[in-house]
């Protein structure tokens, strides 16, 4: 018995101010319908079309801090506002927002267990993340990573430049939960390669 696609990935873009003007934009982020996310010291949940955030864990009642309306019009709350990017995603990436990264305290990368939301990033921002098929030079180390059809391969080198010895190997697979090598774990889907885990 082949199961179908869920389709209940939703991007929301949130901002800092009021109005949904782009040069205030906080953070584009992924969540599932009805999943409630627990970080440090809050939660998110998006509970139909309302995505509301707490000043508490487990997305509870009491401790509503903040609700918006999600859709194509953008919804304000207090200084805040929020709009709807895109929905009905079998992966929380789309052609214009084409890579989403969880970071995890836990091995099971379970959505209680977060750092922070998920976030998406760009067409346009994702070299400010990941330098894709190419070689970062920014720092001590040289740093490869490299696109397949469902994975991240990272390669970092001994050196500033990507050649001779290698230091270390990582492979992301989007969508798989993974050990960050910084520490804490990781969950990434780029492309339309992401796949529900």
């Amino acid at each position: 018995i082949v199961e179908p696609i869920k389709a209940d990935w939703t991007i929301i873009g949130l901002y800092d101010a009021t109005g949904c003007d782009d040069s205030d934009l906080t953070a584009a982020i992924a969540v599932e319908e009805g999943e409630c996310y627990t970080f440090q010291l809050s939660s998110t949940i998006l509970d139909g079309s309302t995505y509301k955030t707490y000043a508490g864990i487990n997305c509870q009642l009491s401790l509503l801090s903040a609700s918006f309306e999600i859709s194509s019009e953008c919804s304000d709350e207090g200084s805040a506002s929020a709009i709807l990017i895109a929905e009905g995603l079998s992966s929380p990436v789309t052609s214009d927002y084409p890579l989403a990264l969880g970071l995890f305290t836990d091995s099971d990368c379970s959505h209680d267990s977060m750092t922070a939301p998920y976030a998406v990033a760009s067409s346009s921002d994702v070299d400010d993340i990941f330098e894709l098929d190419s070689c970062d030079t920014s720092d001590d180390q040289a740093v490869y990573t490299r696109v397949n059809d469902n994975s991240f391969e990272v390669t970092v080198y001994e050196q500033d430049t990507c050649t001779g010895d290698v230091d270390e190997e990582y492979t992301f697979e989007f969508g798989v939960c993974a050990q960050w090598p910084t520490g804490g774990y990781v969950r990434i889907w780029y492309g339309g390669a992401g796949k529900m885990a």
